[in-house]
């Protein structure tokens, strides 16, 4: 417990014998313990490099560069684990991963390698599907960086944005991207929008991004500025109406918010996603629904009587409503077409307490708190409540 006094025994140690391999490792473990994974990472390539590591120690290694961004430290520790270890998926993912936005050949044979691991298929699958799509594309960069993006792998993402702004200079939508692939990891993105920004300040979509990097910074009001420049640029885009809305709604503006909804859905010609946007907001805001957005959501789920999400949302909102039972079937709708939902989950648990069915009740509130999902949280203190 005294990292410290270890750490200078370390160095003492170190200057009297020089540096080996194993103090490098234990001086690279306690400037880990510290706090300081960038110096951490100094002493662990120097322990890999004074002797032959273990394929576990450099999947640490290659670990710790990737959770810095160090992306020519992590390509050599994982070059290194692939000799060490040829089979290993994880080491073929993540070079997949980082080669994307710069070799789609090398990068396209380390995913097909990494589907030897089922739990890598929603990942990799997609992602190969973009680099076929774009093979010939010389903003192939670019093309990746929205597929990383689209599932949720935003330092791969920023890479991959940072290259393709790197490649074709000028471009603003890279850089916005970049910040907001900055931005949905805790960074600054600020430098890369606001460059953007100066330099295509006509360009709805770089007014999207502006808007979203301001929402990312609690800066609603200006936010939903940016998001209305966007519409005036692009007013055939729904998805911009969409965003718009989800402003309003931050503001807790629901009359505003349910009409640019309505108008994303009648811009975009009933498309599905619209309609699902919509009808999730009326079930989601059901405690502040009149007898009017109650029909509405009716009327909308009838579009979408397949969608687990929109049954079981129409099932809560009638539940609330006084209509019990009503909700009750929608509910179960919604369990026989998606038995895992995580909504419909939570409601049925929510559902079978309101009735005196603790016991019932719990099952579903487990199987919804072990999900990713939303509605994990509350199904986690429902059952700290009552188990």
């Amino acid at each position: 417990g005294r990292t410290t006094q270890a750490l200078y025994l370390v160095e003492a140690r170190a200057a009297q014998t020089g540096w080996t391999s194993d103090l490098s490792r234990q001086a690279g473990d306690l400037w880990d313990v510290l706090g300081d994974r960038s110096l951490a990472l100094d002493y662990w390539e120097a322990a890999s490099r004074a002797t032959a590591p273990s394929a576990a120690f450099l999947r640490a290694l290659a670990q710790a560069a990737i959770e810095l961004g160090q992306w020519t430290a992590a390509k050599a520790a994982l070059t290194r684990l692939l000799a060490v270890d040829p089979d290993d998926a994880w080491a073929h993912l993540q070079l997949g991963l980082i080669e994307a936005a710069f070799d789609a050949r090398a990068a396209e044979s380390h995913l097909r390698a990494a589907l030897r691991e089922p739990a890598y298929r929603d990942l990799v699958v997609p992602l190969l599907d973009a680099l076929r799509a774009a093979s010939d594309d010389p903003l192939l960069s670019m093309r990746v960086g929205l597929a990383l993006a689209s599932l949720d792998q935003w330092s791969y993402a920023e890479l991959a944005f940072e290259h393709a702004a790197a490649m074709n200079v000028p471009f603003p939508l890279a850089l916005a991207y970049q910040g907001l692939a900055r931005d949905r990891q805790g960074k600054d993105g600020s430098a890369q929008v606001e460059q953007a920004l100066a330099l295509a300040p006509d360009n709805a979509e770089v007014q999207l991004l502006f808007g979203l990097h301001l929402r990312q910074r609690g800066d609603y009001p200006g936010s939903l500025s940016a998001l209305a420049d966007a519409v005036t640029l692009n007013p055939e885009n729904p998805a911009l109406y969409a965003e718009l809305a989800a402003g309003y709604r931050l503001l807790r503006d629901l009359t505003q918010a349910e009409y640019w909804l309505r108008m994303a859905v009648a811009v975009s010609h009933n498309d599905r996603r619209f309609l699902e946007l919509l009808a999730l907001f009326y079930a989601d805001e059901s405690g502040t629904l009149t007898e009017g957005g109650l029909a509405a959501l009716e009327q909308t789920a009838a579009q979408l009587e397949d969608d687990p999400d929109v049954l079981a949302g129409l099932g809560w909102t009638l539940v609330l409503a006084g209509q019990a039972d009503r909700g009750i079937a929608q509910i179960d709708r919604a369990l026989e077409l998606a038995p895992d939902n995580p909504r419909a989950l939570l409601y049925k648990g929510r559902t079978l307490l309101d009735r005196g069915d603790v016991e019932g009740a719990l099952g579903f509130l487990r199987r919804a708190a072990n999900t990713d999902s939303s509605f994990a949280d509350e199904a986690r203190a429902l059952l700290a409540a009552y188990e």
